[in-house]
């Protein structure tokens, strides 16, 4: 319906909306974007209201400002929680494409429409276009999935020290570490020293 407005009704109501919208891919692409947008920003917005109240509260604690928390605390939260449905969305875009058809717009099905037009292969061409809708679906599942599967944190393993390390670090003297870490202070801290006795030399 939104297709059929934005093609047919709105450049008799805007004229000057006609030689952008006589286009059938920008005038599908307008009305895909605007239709989706909405079912997109409420997906979005039931992830970002699951995040829990404390998330944001800890950030307050350990002074984050308002986009620091959003950017590292809230939004990466609310994206794990979304994405199942956010691929769900995805895949229904790419099965809802068949939609600009009707818009004259060369897509997957109507190109299988003008191949049995031609040869009169009715159910073998859209068996095939069939294959091919499944082929894509397929595909992007596969790389949702592998996203997902990426972001979900209950699948990464901490990372843990060997025995050998953790044999090193108990061996390694208490004072180690801070010397190793700080190897410009210790060459102040021997400057000074080395000035000092010198100061004490020319005085002596």
């Amino acid at each position: 319906m939104v297709l059929l407005v934005f093609v047919y009704n709105l450049p008799q109501l805007f004229p000057v909306t006609q030689p952008l919208l006589g286009v059938p891919f920008i005038a599908g692409l307008v009305s895909m974007t605007v239709t989706e947008a909405a079912y997109m920003a409420e997906i979005h917005r039931g992830g970002l209201l699951s995040v829990a109240k404390g998330q944001s509260e800890a950030g307050h604690a350990l002074s984050f400002s308002f986009i620091g928390i959003q950017r590292l605390i809230v939004i990466p939260q609310a994206f794990r929680i979304s994405l199942p449905t956010l691929i769900n969305e995805y895949i229904t875009i790419i099965k809802l494409s068949s939609i600009l058809s009707v818009v004259s717009l060369p897509e997957l099905l109507l190109t299988g429409q003008r191949l049995y037009a031609q040869n009169f292969l009715v159910m073998e061409t859209l068996l095939a276009v069939a294959v091919y809708y499944v082929m894509v679906v397929t595909v992007f599942t596969w790389l949702f999935r592998a996203l997902e599967n990426r972001l979900d944190i209950q699948r990464k393993r901490p990372q843990t020290l060997s025995e050998a390390e953790c044999q090193a670090l108990r061996q390694r003297p208490a004072g180690a570490e801070r010397r190793e870490q700080h190897p410009g202070r210790q060459r102040r801290a021997a400057g000074a020293r080395s000035a000092g006795h010198s100061q004490i030399l020319g005085a002596a």
